[in-house]
């Protein structure tokens, strides 16, 4: 299952499907750097088709019709996750984009190791979900055998904790993710507690401790700007607008005083934040948000064939 800063600790089933629906439009948001990723992972692939690919905590299916455009519509995908609202939302995905001859979507838990039915795979692809596991390392290496020799395996994390949303407003924008860190209703604890070894931008060293080999980083940014007419593209802005107007917003009203934004940081801050101001955000003259994705990639040592 994919995850974001947004996550509620409230999971309730109504929850988790606001949830699944809530981490699709963000999945769409961040589709340029999903496109990018396959693409790097691509280039590193033989360009034997078709391939197989093991979409491990597939979330709400956002990145489906990419494989077919990247990979080729002969590709085949097992997109498995443990959410049954995400994998409605991912089904969905599957009858929306006409891939039901090639993505076959499943219920299972990561953490209790690949299927026996499971043959060998050109990609595992985990995106916001390996850092869901205490051990990143260990749950890697239990997936390693799935691995065909000139496979590629690939980490996808989302960045949202280094994003910019409000250019210009550093000072205030780090005050703002302080606030999201205190708002026990939007983030839990032990997102709160990834840090070093744990948080997601450690994913190089995840992946060189698992014994995979030829690691390479890449960071893929995302940006929206408003164009010539001062629009910002209809899908981006539906997603800030939630982001920003809503998910923030109400955050700083929750918990900005208890994280420490002053009374007057509060007010420019919610200023920024809503719609109906002079000084929303979105609205201001040569307005861009920024999102830098990360990307890891890595191979099986020389020698080691998988499984048979």
């Amino acid at each position: 299952m994919t995850d974001s800063d947004e996550t509620a600790a409230d999971h309730s089933e109504e929850a988790e499907a606001d949830y699944a629906e809530g981490m699709l439009a963000y999945d769409q948001f961040v589709q340029p750097a999903f496109r990018e990723a396959l693409e790097r992972i691509s280039e590193r692939l033989p360009g034997e088709e078709p391939l197989r690919i093991l979409d491990a905590g597939c979330g709400p299916g956002g990145v489906f019709p990419l494989f077919a455009d990247v990979f080729g519509e002969e590709a085949t995908v097992i997109a498995v996750d443990n959410s049954e609202p995400h994998l409605e939302v991912a089904r969905e995905q599957v009858r929306r984009h006409d891939l039901e001859g090639t993505v076959s979507v499943e219920r299972h838990d990561l953490s209790e190791g690949p299927r026996s039915k499971w043959e060998t795979f050109d990609v595992l692809w985990f995106s916001n979900v390996l850092f869901f596991f205490e051990d990143p390392m260990a749950m890697l290496e239990r997936y390693q055998e799935l691995l065909h020799p000139r496979g590629v395996v690939a980490a996808f994390y989302g960045g949202w904790d280094r994003a910019t949303f409000l250019p210009g407003h550093p000072h205030l924008e780090a005050l703002i993710y302080q606030t999201r860190m205190t708002d026990l209703d939007r983030c839990p604890a032990d997102w709160r507690e990834r840090e070093g070894a744990s948080h997601p931008e450690r994913m190089p060293a995840w992946l060189t401790a698992a014994g995979f080999q030829a690691v390479r980083h890449d960071v893929l940014p995302v940006t929206y700007r408003r164009d010539s007419s001062g629009g910002i593209e209809e899908d981006a802005r539906s997603y800030l607008e939630q982001r920003l107007s809503e998910g923030i917003r109400e955050s700083i009203l929750a918990a900005g005083e208890e994280a420490g934004l002053s009374k007057s940081a509060r007010e420019r801050a919610l200023g920024l934040l809503t719609p109906e101001s002079d000084a929303y955000v979105l609205d201001q003259p040569g307005y861009y948000c920024h999102v830098p994705t990360l990307l890891t990639t890595a191979m099986l040592p020389a020698g080691n064939d998988g499984i048979a």
